[in-house]
């Protein structure tokens, strides 16, 4: 099992996409992706702010 680059703990596997797999760090609960053949890097935790900002903008209402 890999470590977590933040803490060192012990990273669970919460599972694949294709390539890409994805862990959750048991300690500080840190995410992390990772290319099946590579070490696991950080990824970006959503916020409630990224979900507002993707809803920004995306009714469907022409003005013509």
């Amino acid at each position: 099992m890999d470590t977590c680059y933040l803490c060192g703990g012990l990273l669970e596997l919460l599972g694949t996409l294709g390539r890409l797999a994805h862990y959750r760090c048991i300690d500080c609960g840190m995410e992390h992706s990772a290319g099946i053949d590579n070490d696991p890097t950080p990824t970006k935790e959503r916020t409630d702010n990224d979900t507002d900002m993707e809803n920004q903008g995306t009714s469907d209402s022409n003005h013509d």
